[in-house]
């Protein structure tokens, strides 16, 4: 027995001494990134979401919680993430996230609540004009309630209503506002919170806004004098917006009007909106170029008649037009009329803005690249104060927002709010009927006081667009300016804050289409269990071969001290040193 004691002893210091390695195949977890945006006081809730997500999966998911860094999606690339929000916090998702992503959806608060569903505003407005934002509120159990809703720029308050809750429900709002300064403006929409709720985190938005002085180029022709022309051209003369050129026709050789505003290639190209009162006197050669503008240029074309229309200008309209007389002036839209041109049924493309769809009277039809409206209110000239004056709020609002979409060009962004340090998508186009071989088309941001960036663009899909993205800085706004070579320039701007608040339809709408796009599954908090599932089918546990090296445990020096001990104890036993 002392014997087999000491060789077991020497036998587990040989092997200590010699550190044996044994492969063993065993699974590897995957490794799922959990994100969590929710309300501080809904944590609880997102904690057993996240305890029923993991009891789900078992040990065959290597869970890694991540917070939030600098606003944006805490999902680690090359791992699947799951992301438990209410819609509350607003993250920057990555442009090239392509690894699955699935969205676990916490229950809205309990009623009493509201909330802002959505809210839009234009992205680019003028210092002198109001502007009108849409703003879409949600309520239950509200009925009864009052509620009021709040524009800020800064601490200025802009712009204002009230909500009396007759039912619950969604209701879309048109809000006035107007701008303070220029450059970029950030708006926040507060909609006041009822009796009894409990939860004010969707009741606020924040928008971006470009506001600046530009005027935008229009241009008013008349081949003949036209009692309906002239009074829209008197109502867009006085807009600030606007800066207008007109001719009129006096004769063969008899003009009135501004000098650069002949109807040629180059007076269009430039013109971001072409009013054209009598059409029927239109000659063939005129019309031709009014069609390429619209088709090709994409410019907005609006035709004044005062008659029903003969003549080349046919070309341009869809359908044929009828003149009828009214004994009274009846409202067509905005407008009054009593001598009204009456087309041909609408089609799904064209809008109808006065008359009934059956029987369009003021319509919107798209042309090619462009739009054509035509105003069959051929005598609202003299009912222009009827209405508080809506001949010439409706011919305003009309040219401003048709020139500033028909702008030679023009600078979109892809979002109305920046983070800091987020890539921001650019887009640039270009309305040109002249066709140019090379176009030399420079972009740059500024972003605080720092120096000008190129932007490097590139050609998109569309005839005359181009695309390219800048970085934001810490800066509170950029400005993007783009200009063409010995051609037209334009600039807008952006608000960077990492604290901007989104609606939460628009926040879950963003992880919807992140979730869409990357296969994953968009569930309530009810079926976590699903999404575990899915995690462990879509990427079972593979079997990694790893070495193992049992000697160099320390439990080893257990039998080790017990084996020289037996030994020595048995021979203290028999006698022996």
């Amino acid at each position: 027995m002392r014997l087999v004691f000491r060789v077991m002893a020497i036998a587990i210091a040989i092997a200590g001494v010699a550190d044996p390695a044994i492969s063993v195949s065993r699974p590897q977890p995957t490794r799922v990134t959990i994100a969590t945006a929710v309300q501080p006081f809904r944590e609880e809730d997102a904690r057993r979401v996240r305890e029923a997500l993991m009891a789900a999966a078992g040990r065959s998911v290597d869970w890694i919680e991540r917070g939030s860094v600098g606003g944006r999606l805490p999902c680690a690339a090359g791992d699947a993430c799951v992301v438990i929000a209410d819609g509350s916090v607003n993250w920057a998702i990555p442009p090239d996230r392509n690894d699955r992503t699935s969205l676990i959806r916490l229950d809205p608060p309990g009623a009493p609540n509201t909330c802002i569903s959505s809210a839009s505003v234009a992205s680019n407005q003028h210092v002198a004009a109001a502007g009108v934002m849409a703003v879409d509120v949600a309520g239950v159990g509200v009925a009864g309630q009052h509620s009021e809703v709040l524009v800020r720029d800064g601490d200025a308050i802009v712009g204002s209503t009230s909500i009396d809750w007759k039912t619950d429900g969604t209701q879309r709002i048109s809000m006035p506002w107007w701008p303070i300064a220029e450059g970029a403006r950030r708006l926040r929409i507060s909609l006041g919170l009822v009796s009894g709720e409990t939860s004010g985190a969707d009741n606020v938005v924040d928008l971006g806004v470009a506001v600046s002085a530009t005027q935008l180029p229009v241009l008013v022709f008349e081949p003949r004098p036209s009692w309906t022309s002239a009074f829209v051209r008197r109502a867009l003369e006085a807009d600030p917006r606007l800066t207008v050129e007109s001719r009129v026709t006096l004769g063969p050789t008899l003009w009135s009007g501004t000098p650069s505003s002949r109807l040629d290639q180059r007076a269009l190209d430039r013109s971001a909106l072409v009013v054209v009162g009598a059409p029927e006197a239109l000659d063939a050669g005129e019309v031709t170029l009014l069609d390429r503008y619209v088709r090709v240029r994409g410019g907005t074309l609006v035709l004044l008649p005062d008659r029903a229309p003969a003549g080349p200008v046919l070309t341009l309209l869809r359908g044929r037009w009828r003149e009828q007389l009214r004994s009274a002036p009846e409202p067509v839209g905005p407008l009054q009329a009593s001598e009204l041109l009456i087309g041909d049924p609408a089609s799904d493309l064209d809008t109808v803005l006065g008359g009934s769809d059956d029987a369009p009277t003021l319509m919107v039809e798209p042309v090619g690249a462009g739009r054509i409206l035509v105003s069959g209110a051929m005598d609202a000239w003299r009912y222009r104060t009827a209405n508080d004056n809506a001949f010439d709020r409706f011919w305003r609002s009309i040219a401003a927002d048709a020139a500033r979409n028909s702008a030679s060009l023009t600078v979109d962004l892809a979002v109305p709010v920046a983070s800091r340090a987020a890539r921001v998508p650019v887009i640039v186009r270009l309305r040109s009927m002249i066709d140019a071989a090379i176009v030399s088309v420079r972009a740059y941001s500024r972003c605080g006081g720092d120096e000008r960036v190129p932007i490097r663009l590139w050609p998109a899909g569309e005839s005359g667009a181009f695309t390219g993205s800048f970085t934001a800085n810490s800066a509170p706004d950029c400005v993007i300016e783009a200009a063409i070579a010995d051609g037209p320039s334009a600039s807008t701007a952006i608000v960077v804050a990492d604290d901007a608040r989104r609606s939460v339809i628009g926040v879950l709408g963003d992880l919807d289409r992140l979730v869409n796009a990357t296969g994953g599954l968009n569930v309530e908090a009810s079926d976590a269990a699903r999404v575990a599932s899915a995690l462990v089918e879509a990427k079972p546990p593979l079997p990694a071969v790893t070495a193992i090296r049992p000697m160099r445990s320390v439990w080893w020096m257990f039998p080790f001290a017990a084996l020289l001990g037996g030994e020595w104890w048995l021979r203290r036993r028999c006698g022996l040193r």
